[in-house]
Formats: C-alpha cells, structure tokens, sequence
C-alpha cells in the first residue's frame, strides 16, 4: 500500500502494469513521494488537475454536487492546449482530466487524453462513475492511449451502491468494466490502469471494507480507499473553525499539483470546492508563475513548520481534520 502523512488514500495493486515499469514512470512517482517530503519543489508542477467540464450525472451522498453543485461549465479547448503545451515544455509528467465534473460528459475526453500523449505526458488519467463507459468510448480511450481510469464505486452489490451511487445502476456500471478488462485483454495490452476506489463511510465495516477488495481484487488492476471527509457540513455550518494545530502534519499537495477549473480559475486544494483560495486566471498567467508565488511559497513554508491551522482553508479542510484523527489514532 502507498500512503503519506498528508493523505488518507489507501491503494493495493493487484497487478502491476508494463507503464508502471517504466524508467520516467518510477521517476515520476518517485518525486510525487520525495518531494513533499524532502522540500523539493520542481521548476513545474508534476502534476495537473484539469477540469474539462464541472458538471456530473449522479447524485452521491457524500459528494458537494449532491448539496452545492458548481455553474456547469465546460473548459476551452484553446486554454487546455495552452495548458498541456506549457506543461510539455516544461517537463510535466502528469494530469488527470477531471475535479469536480464527471469527464465522460466530455464529448472530446478522448481527443484532451490523446493531445496530452502526443505531448509527452506520462501518465494521463481521471475518475468517473463508470456510468457512461460504452464500448464506443472505452475504444476510444484505449486508442488514445489513457494510461490510467479510476472508478468511483462503494459496495459490491446493487443495493448497497445504488443508496449511494444515487443515479447509478450497478449492474450497468460493472458490465461497463468488466467490458474494458476484456478488451484490453481481446488486443493485447494492459492499459488503461483500471482502478476501482471507494469513500470509507461511517457505514462500512471492516469485513465490508474487506468484501469490497476481495470482490473488485478479481475484476480490476487496484484497488483504493478514500477516507470519508464530511464537506457538506464543511460547506453547509460555515468556516472559521477553532485551530486545529498538529505539527505533524503536512499536506503533500503544495509540492506535486495544482488544479484548474473549466473557467480556467487556479486553485491549490482538492477539497477547495468554494475556490476560496484561488491563486490566479489560466488565461492569464501561467503555470509556472503561480507555481512560484508568493502566496504558495508562504502555503509550503507553513506546512513544513507544522502551522497549517494559521492558513484559514487549511485550518478548516475537511481533508486534513481527517488526516489528523487518524494521525492521533496511530493509524498512519
């Protein structure tokens, strides 16, 4: 399993791919490790969160689109290739095509995951509910070369899903990508990466936790786990939470990425669904500029010092309240 103190994400590989293998894969992970943990930022994000488009089709419990769903928007194509051409120049190993959005909506995902391959992108990836995965799209994705496709699933049953999944159906998501692994397997290769990742909610057990990997271990190539952050209380009772002070922490994003919005907004937090600390305008800065602002170069200094709580989106993040219960569990 790989894990960091600034993160609550579990992953067991059940198969290891032939891009996995790779000499610039393992560098990239690599730095995506020692970065954060050694101080190190690079002259360029290793990584990038590009938002195609804002909007998705389901309705899950524990998501902010079931409760403050943003403006539905869907990215420029001239702003994603001036993304993807100035990550290319400058060394950019990877992007998932996706944040708040379900990606699939996207009627030119395929053409985005192909322009950033032609680029020299490592790895090029996103998340969805597997919903709209047809065996038109899944050809599609896989001749553009889509290193990797992370579905969001809890359970391993219609009923438990579908309480949750509220939208989805089960059975239709699972033949979706049972459909994937047997083309890849029908052509000959081992990409896309297919991992299946669920939200650990107050609900599962232990053995639920367990069932689930044991069920989705024999169909995909990971399998992941999310610890479960409250954002709708986060969103919905305000901010300006009393300190929470733990000098231990220290969150690895400020090192690896940054994300951008479909209206091409800059922000730093993957749980910054209010964009209260947005750093800049995609059309008109760039990357690299914010990469190396003062405003993150003062967010780095703090983590590292252990005083997260005195940055006021940090202080009241769901994410790291987390983190930091377990931390004090001891289960990190």
């Amino acid at each position: 399993m790989e894990a960091t103190k600034g993160s609550g994400f579990k992953e067991i590989k059940v198969k290891e791919s032939s891009i996995e293998k790779t000499p610039k894969y393992k560098e990239y992970r690599k730095k995506w490790t020692e970065n954060p943990a050694k101080d190190i930022v690079e002259d360029f994000p290793i990584h990038l969160d590009i938002e195609l488009n804002s909007n998705c089709n389901l309705k899950c419990v524990m998501c902010f689109q079931s409760f403050a769903p943003p403006k539905m928007e869907y990215m420029d194509e001239k702003l994603y290739k001036k993304l993807i051409d100035e990550g290319a120049a400058n060394g950019l190993r990877s992007i998932k095509l996706q944040y708040r959005g379900e990606p699939l909506l996207h009627l030119k995902l395929a053409e985005s995951v192909a322009y950033a391959k032609s680029k020299g992108v490592v790895e090029v990836m996103f998340n969805t509910n597997g919903t709209l995965l047809t065996e038109k799209m899944a050809n599609k994705l896989i001749d553009a070369k889509l290193d990797k496709i992370i579905f969001s699933i809890e359970g391993t049953t219609p009923e438990v899903y579908e309480s949750i999944r509220i939208g989805g159906k089960f059975n239709k998501v699972l033949e979706n990508i049972k459909r994937l692994q047997k083309m890849k397997k029908e052509r000959g290769i081992d990409y896309p990466i297919t991992r299946v990742q669920m939200v650990k909610l107050p609900r599962f057990s232990k053995k639920d936790i367990q069932d689930y990997i044991d069920f989705w271990g024999e169909i995909v190539d990971h399998v992941g786990m999310d610890e479960y952050n409250d954002w709708e209380t986060e969103m919905t009772t305000g901010f300006g939470k009393k300190a929470l002070i733990c000098k231990e922490f220290c969150c690895s994003s400020p090192w690896q990425r940054l994300f951008i919005l479909a209206d091409g907004r800059i922000t730093l937090c993957c749980g910054d669904h209010s964009q209260r600390l947005v750093l800049g305008d995609a059309h008109k800065v760039t990357i690299k500029e914010i990469w190396h602002n003062k405003t993150l170069q003062n967010i780095r200094k703090l983590h590292k010092k252990g005083e997260s709580h005195k940055i006021p989106i940090c202080n009241d993040c769901s994410g790291r309240r987390t983190i930091i219960k377990l931390l004090n569990q001891k289960r990190l």
